[in-house]
């Protein structure tokens, strides 16, 4: 009996030892959840309000700077390259003597007609003087001489009939006739002849005018002023009609030339404003899109857009590179938060607002972009604060820390 009380008593013990451990290991338990849920109710955050503002959303693209004007420098036919005057990167003006070509056949062929030119001139002008004096004056006499003799003849006959005298006069008359007629064959012949003259000037002048131009052509000037972007050519060496010998561009202004996608064209119209920054340049140009084509470029399988830069002091080069960002919309007075506060569930975005130190959960359906912020079209309204850093910790209701 003593043995078994004794058993008993012991059994008791380690039942209360029992119950004190499972009692103290529930009380650690129950700190410890306590202590966890504290920590996850005070997640620090920081916040930001929703504001309105004026926001633009823009395509931005690659771009690439090319003269406005680009004329190639062509020879009519095969020549020699006798002197090239400038290098590729001068800058020239209009009429500048750029190359010449050898013309030395053809100077000696316009010296040549130029003097033949000249004895025709001379010859014709010799024609006409003599014309004047031999026939001209002499006939003029003659009619005078023809008119004086028919009224003395007439006096002879008609007044005092003196026959012999009448026929003397008769035969006066008769020869000067005859000389008159031969006079006018002449004039006749010498007329002609001075229209034979007149020909030969003409044509030999045009004959001389072709070699004008001929000349003229061997001495290539720039037709405007611009810049020569390459020489093809050197002294001596032959240039031929199917290459250009050299390139002249127009640097101001400058095109700059972009290309889109499908879905980018039917954005862009001509008349939006353009922002145009170009590689190793820190100036930021201001233009116009000037055109929008909408044909489809077979190289590229894009359609190409073009805007125009004043280039005054032509530090944008041909072939330089950069980045055009094109305005598309504008939105007055929107309700923009910063993009990096969304976040999103299968595609749907939200944003976590903070409310009484709880961060509540909020959809909200976005707009435009500029930049670093997103025009809010619903979910939200001005003034709220928006959670910014920390928001990927949250869950809709729990307690936050707004540092």
């Amino acid at each position: 009996m003593c043995t078994l009380r004794i058993e008993v008593v012991y059994m008791q013990k380690y039942i209360v030892l029992i119950c004190v451990l499972l009692l103290g290991t529930s009380c650690s338990v129950r700190e410890i959840t306590i202590n966890n849920e504290s920590q996850r109710a005070s997640i620090p955050v920081t916040t930001i309000k929703a504001i309105h503002k004026t926001v633009k959303e823009s395509i931005t693209l690659p771009v690439v700077a090319t003269p406005s004007q680009q004329i190639p420098i062509v020879v009519p036919q095969p020549t020699i390259v006798k002197h090239v005057h400038v290098k590729t990167g001068d800058t020239v003006t209009k009429g500048q003597l750029l190359i010449e070509l050898a013309n030395d056949e053809l100077q000696q062929g316009y010296d040549s007609l130029n003097n033949t030119v000249q004895q025709l001139y001379n010859r014709l002008e010799q024609a006409k003087t003599d014309s004047d004096i031999t026939f001209n004056s002499r006939i003029q006499s003659l009619h005078a001489e023809l008119t004086y003799s028919a009224e003395q003849f007439e006096n002879l006959t008609m007044h005092s009939w003196k026959p012999i005298a009448a026929i003397n006069k008769l035969v006066q008359i008769m020869s000067k006739q005859s000389e008159l007629q031969q006079l006018n064959t002449q004039l006749t012949m010498a007329t002609e002849h001075i229209q034979l003259l007149q020909q030969q000037v003409v044509e030999a002048k045009a004959a001389l005018s072709e070699i004008e131009t001929a000349l003229r052509q061997t001495k290539l000037v720039a037709p405007s002023d611009g810049k020569i972007l390459n020489i093809s050519v050197k002294n001596d060496s032959i240039a031929t009609p199917t290459t250009p010998i050299a390139t002249l561009a127009r640097l101001t202004p400058m095109t700059v030339i972009g290309y889109v996608n499908d879905y980018q064209v039917s954005e862009l119209s001509t008349g939006q404003e353009a922002s145009v920054t170009f590689n190793g340049l820190t100036s930021t140009y201001e233009t116009k899109v000037k055109k929008v084509s909408q044909l489809i470029d077979p190289q590229s399988k894009m359609f190409p857009i073009e805007m125009s830069l004043g280039n005054d002091n032509e530090e944008i080069k041909s072939g330089s590179k950069g980045f055009v960002s094109i305005i598309t919309s504008e939105v007055q007075d929107a309700l923009v938060i910063p993009i990096d506060a969304i976040l999103y569930n299968t595609g749907q975005p939200y944003v976590y607002i903070a409310h009484n130190g709880i961060a509540k959960k909020k959809k909200i359906t976005v707009g435009i972009r500029e930049g670093e912020h997103v025009q809010i079209l619903a979910g939200l309204q001005e003034g709220q604060h928006i959670i910014v850093n920390g928001k990927e910790r949250l869950r809709d209701g729990i307690t936050i820390d707004i540092q």
